[in-house]
């Protein structure tokens, strides 16, 4: 059975963000401070917007992507999986005892 969804995150979804915003931008490798909400589907995530997955950004980059409107096709162009990095940061992010 799904949890039920919270739009808020919770306090280890919170150190998970504050780790993500700290980490350069995924995109240009620019000081960071913006969590992306991953909106690409994937077998792991659990709602649209999903806490635990998601990027770290810079609000430049952060703002081209929602400008594209098409975030799988964003990221390729910038040379990176979405799917794959979110993933593997979540991950870290678990084996650190964050999440």
């Amino acid at each position: 059975i799904r949890p039920k969804y919270n739009p808020k995150p919770n306090a280890r979804e919170l150190r998970h963000h504050r780790r993500l915003q700290e980490l350069p931008c995924i995109a240009c490798g620019g000081v960071g401070g913006v969590f992306h909400h991953l909106l690409t589907s994937c077998p792991d995530k659990r709602w649209r917007r999903d806490h635990e997955l998601g990027l770290p950004m810079c609000n430049a980059c952060h703002c081209a992507l929602h400008a594209d409107g098409n975030e799988r096709r964003w990221c390729e162009r910038e040379g990176f999986d979405p799917v794959r990095e979110a993933v593997f940061l979540r991950n870290e992010s678990i084996y650190e005892g964050i999440l």
